[in-house]
């Protein structure tokens, strides 16, 4: 388990900083399924240290990081977070 937490980013000494940081972590879970909803306040926020959405913001700008996300249950529409339950 802390082989995971240190490689993972998640562990205090080993959560990286800045957008720099940030695009480690995103070229990291490459293909890994989250709801959207998560990765922010959940992922993001618990491996890299001081974490601002603006980070975010600037990668994808830059068009070093692009944003997807994969339909949930197959409809072919992707939930949003802000989207009821039926």
């Amino acid at each position: 388990m802390r082989f995971l937490l240190h490689w993972q980013h998640v562990a205090g000494e080993q959560r990286l900083k800045g957008p720099e940081g940030l695009a480690a972590v995103v070229e990291q879970l490459d293909g890994y399924e989250v709801p959207a909803g998560a990765w922010e306040h959940e992922v993001l926020a618990a491996r890299v240290e001081d974490y601002e959405p603006d980070f975010i913001d600037r990668l994808c700008l830059s068009g070093r990081v692009l944003g997807a996300a994969s339909p949930a249950n197959g409809s072919g529409k992707a939930p949003l977070r802000s989207s009821r339950s039926p």
